[in-house]
């Protein structure tokens, strides 16, 4: 199977709320992806995460990093292009919401010519979230914390007027469920809060 029908098919399931998990176990050989082919996959309705487990390129890299959290297991690998390729307009984008430093990285290489990133510096450049043990479960939210974390990642994507009536609706909504009263007595109370209510 291509890789285009993989991301075919994984767009289907990113029509739901809920966390849809990618694992990235085996080096995928396949070419970038063009900026439309992931427009879907950068604006789903399930919170999309990448849990990174080998040396990753091309359009599985592209993927990856468009993915709204981004886990790399230890001894795993982002291959950047070769600083004679132009990098994907998906893995620009991945670097300048990462920050400077990613975008730096990606635009102008490192000093000593290097491709290739490792878990440590795509930390530091915080192109990803965390480094998991190989044997560890992924550090996953609550959930019942799926509407807030959805919530808070299309805040982050609106911008403009309609993000400031996104954001009240938001507010509103979740405010209207039990756990912000469970969330605030817990707090009062020390103690750990019951969300199952």
């Amino acid at each position: 199977m291509d890789s285009t029908t993989q991301l075919k098919e994984l767009e289907l399931e990113t029509a739901q709320t809920g966390f849809l998990i990618v694992e990235f176990s085996a080096s995928i050989e396949s070419s970038c992806f063009e900026w439309k082919k992931l427009e879907s996959w950068r604006h789903s309705r399930a919170v999309t995460i990448a849990d990174i487990g080998c040396s990753l390129s091309g359009g599985a890299l592209d993927v990856a990093l468009n993915s709204d959290i981004v886990y790399m297991r230890e001894n795993s690998f982002l291959e950047l292009p070769d600083m004679d390729a132009t990098p994907s307009p998906n893995l620009i984008w991945a670097a300048g919401r990462a920050g400077r430093p990613a975008l730096r990285r990606l635009l102008l290489g490192h000093q000593d010519g290097t491709t290739r990133i490792d878990s440590s510096e795509a930390v530091a450049l915080n192109l990803i979230a965390a480094v998991v043990l190989s044997e560890d479960d992924l550090p996953l939210p609550d959930l019942h914390s799926i509407p807030a974390v959805t919530a808070a990642r299309d805040l982050m994507r609106a911008s403009g007027s309609g993000g400031s009536a996104l954001e009240l609706a938001t507010f509103q909504l979740l405010f209207a469920s039990e756990d912000p009263n469970e969330g605030a007595s817990a707090f009062i109370e020390r103690r750990a809060a019951d969300f199952n209510r």
